[in-house]
């Protein structure tokens, strides 16, 4: 499976949570500025002298975040294709739906 280029994986919400979680050390030896110089080259490193440990560390707990994130499916996806977003239902995948670019129901699987 092809993985996104870090730099599409950063959203607003998540250099929120980046800054929260460099707050609390979780990449120890960086600072933000590092980490989102670091995403934003799409993986290269900044400078060195940094532990690349940390990089490593950032790099699996954004690509974790993009997993874990829906799948979003347009309006006439879900017409076309219903068969294979019921199938990410079936996985266990919460998926959202949008229309006009913005997100409007959201189907998950049922507990139980």
């Amino acid at each position: 499976m092809k993985q996104a280029p870090l730099d599409t994986l950063l959203t607003s919400e998540v250099a929120r949570e980046l800054k929260r979680e460099i707050s609390q050390d979780r990449f120890p030896g960086l600072t933000f500025r590092d980490a989102m110089e670091f995403l934003l080259s799409g993986g290269v490193l900044p400078r060195s002298g940094l532990p690349a440990r940390s990089f490593l560390l950032l790099e699996d707990w954004i690509r974790a975040r993009e997993l874990n994130a829906p799948k979003v499916f347009t309006a006439t996806q879900l017409k076309n294709k219903t068969g294979e977003i019921l199938e990410e239902v079936l996985r266990g995948r919460t998926v959202r739906l949008e229309r006009h670019g913005r997100i409007i129901a959201e189907i998950r699987p049922i507990e139980g």
